[in-house]
């Protein structure tokens, strides 16, 4: 059984990951307050919308805000579970930080994490 590390080198962070070359344009956010998902065979699509209800009047709120898509990524099965790896360890370690977050109901592979 190999050794443990003291607990500071457990809380070193990780690197960074590389630099992609990018315009800026390209690296704006788009901000999206709901997603659709949709696969096929061959890939997944999230089309991430947003409700533009911050911007409606009282005598406007009917239940029903204006949407637009944001943005929409399409991805492949493999990139999709890498994604939603990443995902779920920034939210848990998120949790860690903020004990008033939702807890996420996972599939067994993750609840461990």
């Amino acid at each position: 059984m190999p050794a443990r590390k003291p607990a500071e080198d457990q809380k070193k962070p990780r690197p960074a990951a590389p630099l992609l070359p990018a315009d800026p344009r390209d690296l704006r956010p788009n901000y999206a307050n709901g997603v659709i998902v949709n696969h096929s065979k061959y890939e997944f699509t999230l089309t991430f919308v947003r409700a533009d209800h911050l911007f409606m009047s009282p005598d406007e709120m009917t239940g029903t805000a204006p949407m637009g898509v944001a943005t929409r990524v399409a991805m492949s099965h493999a990139a999709m579970k890498e994604f939603l790896d990443v995902a779920i360890a920034n939210y848990q370690s998120l949790r860690g930080e903020m004990p008033d977050l939702p807890a996420l109901k996972l599939p067994e592979e993750h609840a461990d994490e």
